[in-house]
């Protein structure tokens, strides 16, 4: 059994469920990371927002914004519109409670940052989408059976 956890909504709307996933990318680093993952049963692909591909997996800045670097890549719908997403290859290791680690071999998206004008007199520009958060999608969740007990503040994957 896994165990997720709920997060408070920083407005103070429902909580947010997490879960701290390890994440091999072996053409894009040499190590494993951690990612905190929102647990998210209506996105089709698991995917690292732009924050986290560049702070935690150590994806440069550089490579991260020009797709022609990349083979593959797909543009993926959302609640917040659609967003051009890389694929790569991928290991997740998740950690039972009882200890064991359980990885799975699996492509991962990677959200290209979205890059706009900036504030009138800056020749910067803003980056629209860094507080997008990694989501762990359907296509890892179907490995599971994901309970989710509310009244409990309970998520568990088995």
């Amino acid at each position: 059994m896994i165990r997720a956890t709920f997060e408070p909504h920083p407005l103070g709307l429902a909580p947010i469920p997490r879960l701290a996933v390890g994440v091999f990318i072996p053409a894009l680093s040499g190590h494993w990371v951690v990612i905190s993952f929102i647990i998210d049963t209506g996105a089709d692909k698991t995917a690292l927002g732009p924050t986290d591909a560049f702070a935690r997996v150590g994806i440069s800045w550089p490579v991260l914004t020009q797709p022609s670097l990349w083979a593959r890549q797909v543009s993926v719908g959302g609640i917040g519109g659609e967003a051009i997403h890389y694929i790569e290859d991928a290991y997740v290791q998740f950690r039972h409670e009882d200890g064991r680690e359980q990885t799975i071999a699996h492509e991962i998206a990677i959200m290209k940052p979205h890059l706009v004008p900036g504030p009138l007199g800056s020749s910067q520009p803003v980056w629209a989408n860094a507080g997008v958060p990694s989501l762990l999608g359907r296509d890892l969740l179907r490995y599971f059976r994901l309970t989710v007990d509310g009244p409990n503040q309970t998520i568990t994957l088995e």
